[in-house]
């Protein structure tokens, strides 16, 4: 009985297949004769009308009496790959007939133009889709039902999906057209074959691995080549529907090998394609199921033996199938001389670009699953590296890649060591297996090394690959050195970097005797890097900076002799790297008591030995206009820092970087701030490509100098505290430092500092001064500032007399330097005077001093307003009459 109805099912299914191949068959030939008879009374009509037309036609036009076919095939083309450029133009096609006219959406529209694609073939794509999970699905029903043995159910499904196949093909070409459907429905074929020949491996092993992977390999290409005929759509869903058929299997016990196997030739066949007709979004398609397949795998076991070598054959296919070549075609897109950076980064063609980024998806991926505690984690980024050195030797474009690997390289095996202590300090655990690692960064070095001297006289940028295998060994020195955990002194590390560097010295020099090109300098840069790096392991603090300090420099001088953009950054780089070491100096713990300078002198050498290098820097820069500006403005904010610690020197009795946060702290940063951003606020103006940085640095010192007067004003202002913590001195006290010092720095912001903020530092200035002048005032008559201190008539009237002089001033000059706001500002202040001399100061005034207060009031009233009229009537013109 159970014979009888597998035969029953089976006819079943039989005949379903066959009536539905057979209307299909019908149906295009009905609709292929109605484009004969309506192409041939086209013809028919077009020839009638020919003689009533007087006017003769153009050549142009001759070719335009072609078969409909013809034109509904080009015009199926065209709707179908409207936003689907290619890279490459298909010459036999424009010696026949000439080609249409076709319309190219720019990048906004073509997602409208998918969408509505989308919405016009929604039911090839869905029809698509069930045919190849009818497939996928009768395989498992057979298996959860037990209707069919492993045998039969792998000939059922072979015999299905060739069926489907033949079909689509002989509609195909007995239509002449290329129809979504037909590409729809081969595209279910092939998903059925893929399910059913991984199923023959994955589930039942009945045939050999070999031969299995073989025939998902000819799969895998025909279905690639018939893509070529039916269209992108057959691509689209025969790729999308391989990858998904071992998740649609759903058996989680098969070969972790079979898998990775499986995904490298479908990702081998997509990339065949595109070495025929490219597509970007088919190379997303096909990249991002082989990685989403490497990322689901990690939780199996033993997958991460497997993963280096899945990897390497992922990125070598990446490099070589879709450029359809094994050696370098000298295409050079960008511009060696060209002093701008970006051209290091423009590709001329969408294939440069997405293979650019898809060997920095792969880099990112093995930095992700790599992990440092296991022995396959120098098998990983050694095959990695491989790859990327091989790719920028087969394209120049991928110049900039093997760069990007060691720097990633080296940040995944010190980021899988930082550690976040306690508060906030970040420090880098060693290595527990200091030898492995130093294998691993010996080979790490060598493998470069090797590729880029391979490469060194076989490309336009030699400086390039220079640079990669000179700094490359410094990088891993460094990381040697942070990560190992030997008991060397950090002396023997710095003399190796010092001998490394002396070698690199002497490669400059002898070839600087024999020609003097950009590969001298590289050699210069890399003996830098090597004192540098030497100086950080022998040094500390502020040795450390002083040393830094002397390349400034050495790189002007290298600057005089070679005109390289390159060294204008370094040297922009080594500076800024200083001016924050010092700057940030108050905020590093024991940084004082580290320093290998003995004394209490050892800031004076630090700011002041820094100092005096730069200027001598700023003197060998004679006729480099630009870096003698620049190295002006670096001068002048490290006189700044080097004032300002000379006064903390002296208020603290040495303690430079004392850890409080005092009232005479608060005014030092304040003043500090102020002269730092009108420092930047003046390399802004004399900069060229760095001003819109200087001006934002300006903008937020000054800013943060506001905010920190208006804290002290506010917050740590004297009047709260009992304690005298500006002094007994009259006029000459901290009062000075702490709110005279900033009216001066703020005035000079106003002419000085950033155009934007100019008129708000005027105003912040202004009330600066008024602040200042009446703490001076209060100060004089107590020698403190407390306000619980009672106030006498006495200073009442000082109050009202000084803040008179202010107002009488600001509308005498503001008059006179016809400034608005200056003389709003003493009519404002003026009319708080009147109001505090008739509310406060004469309240209690009787007899004579009230007669004297109200005339001495009014006649100076009068007096000013008799000197702004005069000074009004010179400023303005005297029309003369006729």
């Amino acid at each position: 009985m159970m014979d009888g109805e597998i035969l029953l099912l089976l006819a079943i299914v039989f005949v379903l297949l066959s009536g539905s191949l057979l209307g299909w068959v019908n149906f295009f030939a009905v609709r292929r004769l109605r484009g004969q008879i309506s192409a041939l009374e086209a013809q028919l009509a077009s020839s009638e009308s020919a003689p009533a037309i007087t006017t003769p036609s153009a050549p142009a036009q001759e070719p335009a009496a072609q078969p409909l076919a013809t034109e509904a095939i080009q015009q199926d083309d065209l709707i179908l790959d409207l936003d689907l450029p290619s890279d490459t133009a298909d010459s036999s096609n424009t010696t026949s007939t000439p080609e249409p006219l076709v319309f190219a959406p720019p990048r906004a529209a073509q997602t409208l133009v998918w969408w509505t694609h989308l919405k016009d073939h929604w039911m090839v794509w869905l029809g698509a889709i069930c045919v190849g999970l009818a497939g996928v699905f009768l395989a498992a029903y057979s298996i959860e039902q037990d209707y069919l043995g492993p045998q039969a159910r792998l000939s059922l499904g072979l015999i299905t999906g060739f069926l489907l196949h033949g079909a689509a093909e002989v509609l195909r070409r007995r239509a002449r057209l290329r129809y979504e459907s037909l590409a729809g429905l081969a595209a279910g074929a092939s998903v059925i074959l893929y399910a059913t020949l991984l199923a023959s491996v994955h589930l039942y092993e009945l045939w050999p691995n070999t031969l299995v992977f073989v025939l998902l390999a000819l799969v895998s290409l025909g279905t690639m080549a018939l893509s070529l005929q039916h269209g992108p759509l057959l691509a689209i869903i025969g790729i999308v529907g391989a990858y998904a058929v071992p998740a649609l299997l759903g058996d989680e016990s098969g070969d972790v090998r079979i898998l990775l196997g499986y995904c490298l030739i479908i990702a081998g066949s997509g990339f065949w394609l595109l070495s025929r007709v490219y597509r970007s979004w088919l190379f997303y398609i096909i990249l991002g199921g082989a990685l989403s397949w490497c990322w689901l795998l990690l939780d199996q076991p033993d997958v991460s033996a497997f993963l280096p070598i899945y990897l390497f054959g992922l990125g070598a296919l990446l490099v070589t199938l879709p450029y359809g070549r094994w050696k370098q075609i000298p295409e050079y897109q960008d511009d060696p001389l060209c002093s701008s950076l970006l051209s290091f980064f423009q590709f001329s063609t969408p294939r440069q670009r997405d293979t650019a980024l898809g060997l920095l998806a792969l880099l990112f991926v093995t930095a992700l699953i790599a992990d440092i505690g296991q022995e396959l984690y120098i098998i990983h980024w050694l095959f990695m590296l491989g790859v990327v050195c091989s790719s920028r030797h087969l394209d120049e474009s991928l110049k900039l890649i093997p760069w990007a690997a060691v720097i990633l390289l080296f940040l995944n095996v010190l980021g899988t060591h930082l550690y976040w202590g306690s508060l906030w300090p970040l420090t880098i655990t060693t290595s527990t297996d200091s030898p492995t690692l130093f294998v691993m960064l010996a080979l790490v070095s060598v493998l470069v090394l090797w590729f880029s001297m391979r490469t060194y006289r076989q490309n336009r940028y030699p400086a390039l690959s220079l640079s990669l295998a000179t700094l490359t060994p410094l990088m891993a020195l460094a990381t040697a050195w942070m990560l190992g955990d030997v008991s060397f002194d950090a002396w023997y590390w710095a003399a190796v970097c010092i001998g490394l560097g002396a070698f690199y010295a002497d490669r400059a020099r002898r070839r600087w005797q024999t020609v003097v090109d950009a590969q001298v300098v590289w050699w210069f840069i890399a003996a830098h890097a090597a004192y540098s790096l030497a100086a950080v392991m022998a040094l500390s603090h502020a040795s450390l900076t002083l040393a830094l300090a002397v390349q400034v420099a050495t790189i002007v001088w290298l600057m005089q002799r070679f005109e390289l953009p390159i060294l204008r950054w370094l040297l922009r780089a080594v500076m800024t790297l200083i001016i924050v070491r010092l700057t940030l100096n108050p905020w590093l713990p024991d940084y004082a008591t580290s320093s290998r300078l003995a004394g209490d002198t050892w800031v004076f050498w630090t700011y002041g030995g820094t100092l005096a290098l730069v200027a001598l820097a700023r003197w060998l820069a004679t006729g480099l206009k630009d870096t003698q500006r620049w190295l002006e403005g670096a001068m002048l904010h490290l006189l700044v820092l080097f004032i300002a610690v000379c006064v903390r020197y002296a208020l603290y009795e040495g303690e430079v970087f004392a850890w409080r946060y005092t009232f005479t702290e608060a005014s030092l940063y304040t003043s500090v701030l102020a002269a730092l951003g009108i420092v930047y606020a003046v390399r802004a103006r004399r900069a060229d490509t760095s001003a819109a940085l200087l001006g934002l640095a300006a903008t937020v010192l000054l800013s943060a100098s506001v905010v920190q007067y208006l804290w002290l004003a506010v917050v740590q202002n004297p009047l709260w505290q009992r304690a005298d913590v500006v002094g007994s001195t009259p006029i000459a006290n901290l009062l000075l430092l702490s709110y005279g010092l900033p009216v001066l720095l703020f005035a000079l912001a106003t002419r000085w500092g950033v155009t934007e903020l100019r008129r708000t530092l005027g105003f912040v200035a202004a009330g600066a001064l008024w602040w200042f002048v009446t703490l001076e005032v209060r100060h004089l008559w107590h020698g403190q500032l407390w306000w619980g201190n009672r106030m006498s008539s006495g200073e009442l009237y000082s109050y009202s007399l000084a803040w008179l002089v202010l107002a009488v001033l600001a509308m005498l000059l503001g008059s006179w330097r016809q400034k608005r706001d200056w003389y709003r500002g003493g009519m404002g202040l003026l009319l708080l005077v009147i109001a505090k001399i008739f509310i406060v100061d004469m309240s209690d005034l009787t007899g004579l001093w009230r007669v004297a207060s109200f005339m001495g009031l009014g006649l100076t009233l009068l007096g000013l307003a008799y000197v702004h009229q005069v000074l009004g009537r010179r400023a303005v013109p005297i029309q003369v009459s006729t």
